[in-house]
């Protein structure tokens, strides 16, 4: 019973942060600088609470040490390419989730969030101009 609570919990929260980052791409493209960073902050939020409840549903937590941020970040088209694969990432998670591969899921969630805190340094260094 607590298992599926925190799974459901973990799809809504994905879910959320899924739409946070469709809306990013949208701010991203029309230049809406001051509401990507809202909706990158709302997203990263959620992908974080996504990652404890399914670190609690795990019991044993996967190394992270092999996650890979990518690669950086100079430049607008490179926020842009970053957005639309973490789009990706949160949809395989979100399918992987639902077919009880929450190892997986967990992994995707933990490099969706490491790629967003990346965007978002990237963003506070006021370099996204």
């Amino acid at each position: 019973m607590l298992r599926d609570t925190l799974v459901t919990k973990a799809i809504d929260a994905l879910s959320v942060a899924k739409k946070h980052l469709d809306r990013s791409i949208e701010n991203l493209v029309n230049r809406e600088l001051k509401e990507l960073y809202a909706n990158l902050w709302l997203a990263s939020s959620n992908i974080e609470y996504s990652a404890f409840l399914l670190s609690q549903i795990l019991e044993e937590k996967p190394a992270l040490e092999t996650l890979k941020g990518g690669s950086k970040i100079s430049n607008i088209d490179d926020v842009y390419a970053i957005l639309t694969d973490l789009n990706s990432i949160v949809e395989e998670a979100l399918k992987e989730i639902k077919e009880d591969s929450v190892t997986e899921a967990y992994l995707s969630v933990k490099v969706t969030q490491k790629k967003l805190l990346k965007i978002l340094m990237f963003i506070e260094k006021g370099k996204l101009v």
